[in-house]
């Protein structure tokens, strides 16, 4: 199953547009993704969980508080918290940099059922 992560850029230069590189990096064995502008279909069957930096993917974002997103898709391998960090970064004559690292939940699927059983238990005299 894959979960959409969305990633959402936001230009606060007034000037100019920016042209941002992002990356997704799994710093954990708990996922695998793979990179996906948002509707296109991905191909993460063949990856591997484990810690990776995923190909970097460029976006533009408009000017004076424009923004634009990406979704990454990423496949739990693992029950429980895994880490994930995205580094966006722009080219040196603009100089920009931000990164964010964040948890995601990973839980079971279904309804937690629990099950009890009696017996009689002859706890009496023995020989």
């Amino acid at each position: 199953e894959e979960l959409p992560l969305l990633v959402t850029v936001f230009n606060h230069n007034a000037v100019t547009d920016v042209v941002a590189y992002l990356t997704l990096e799994l710093l954990d064995d708990g996922l695998s993704a793979a990179l996906s502008t948002v509707g296109e279909p991905s191909n993460s069957s063949s990856l591997k969980p484990g810690p990776m930096m995923l190909p970097t993917q460029e976006v533009r974002v408009a000017r004076a508080g424009g923004a634009t997103s990406i979704t990454f898709l990423v496949v739990p391998a693992k029950i429980g918290l895994h880490r994930v960090k995205v580094v966006a970064r722009t080219t040196a004559d603009v100089g920009l940099a931000d990164a964010v690292i964040r948890a995601v939940s990973v839980a079971a699927e279904g309804e937690r059922v629990e099950e009890s059983a009696a017996q009689l238990l002859d706890l009496g005299d023995r020989k």
